[in-house]
């Protein structure tokens, strides 16, 4: 049996967590922390009447003689503040709702009562069924719950598991096709690829790509038939055009020639060269004026433009 010294145990569960959270509780045991306290643990917790009563009999940790108990602007109810939290208005409110209801009645002489436009609304749990209210915004009628508790949410979204048809995928997928590329230009795209090299080497020292040792092997073979002394990883490194920001799997200076090595990352499903690889290449045919080939791992087929 293992222990974990560092760890709190589930007496639910019996597994070990960091700290037991509430959303643990409600999703995996459809517990509240006050249920799972009284279950496992003895604690017989105070109501929110009976905190209320041992705050105004003073009982709570001595704070009293510092505060002063008032009455809610709204309501009446009695309530312990310290004086660093009273309002200046001498309007305190013991909730939020009784603060936008006093905003909202002819009580208020606040030129807020305008913008606080909010009203009780009777609604339906999806869940239980119950009936509870709450204190809207008129104009915010969207963000109404559906649910009267946390523990109703839960157990609502494990019944109904959210899962979308293919259709579904197929518009969300269309929809954001092309989202922010027009905001990018190449010049952009050119700056952002050559600050970023040059913040590269200015931490770690000379910026070195990744390369494929098959393509070297190939271009040593080149070299050695044709009698060329082409650039390439292994013989003195990849050319770079500091201009655009690029570096090419081999260069011939005499030949003015580029060859590109493309792995199958290279090619779209439908053997189709991908946007970004035929953009580079055209960067780089206009600004050298070369003759740009591509090699393809697959089929070994040697293919010029």
């Amino acid at each position: 049996m293992k222990i974990y010294f560092d760890k709190v145990q589930c007496l639910e569960c019996k597994k070990y967590f960091k700290q037991i959270t509430i959303s643990h509780l409600l999703k995996c045991h459809n517990l509240t922390s006050k249920e799972y306290k009284e279950k496992h643990l003895g604690v017989s917790l105070l109501s929110e009447e009976d905190k209320q009563n041992r705050r105004i009999n003073g009982v709570s940790k001595g704070f009293q003689k510092n505060g002063k108990i008032i009455n809610c602007s709204y309501c009446g109810k009695e309530m312990y503040r310290q004086p660093s939290t009273l309002n200046d208005t001498n309007n305190n409110f013991c909730s939020l709702k009784c603060s936008r209801l006093w905003h909202v009645g002819p009580n208020s002489n606040s030129a807020k009562g305008k913008e606080y436009l909010y009203e009780n609304i009777k609604d339906i749990c999806m869940n239980c069924g119950k009936k509870f209210e709450e204190c809207l915004n008129i104009k915010k009628q969207y963000s109404r719950r559906k649910f009267c508790s946390t523990k109703c949410f839960y157990s609502w979204s494990k019944a109904h598991p959210c899962v979308c048809t293919l259709e579904t995928r197929l518009k969300l997928s269309t929809s954001r096709l092309g989202r922010g590329k027009e905001k990018r230009s190449e010049e952009f795209k050119q700056q952002c690829r050559i600050y970023a090299i040059k913040r590269i080497e200015s931490r770690c020292g000379q910026a070195i790509p990744n390369y494929n040792s098959e393509a070297c092997k190939l271009f040593n073979d080149l070299n050695r038939f044709t009698g060329w002394n082409g650039q390439h990883a292994e013989n003195g490194g990849e050319f770079y055009i500091s201009e655009l920001g690029y570096w090419v799997d081999y260069y011939e200076k005499n030949l003015n020639l580029v060859l590109e090595y493309d792995e199958a990352g290279h090619y779209n499903v439908d053997g189709t060269l991908k946007e970004k690889d035929a953009q580079r290449q055209k960067e780089i045919t206009e600004f050298l004026d070369c003759k740009f080939i591509r090699i393809k791992e697959e089929d070994m087929q040697i293919k010029g433009t």
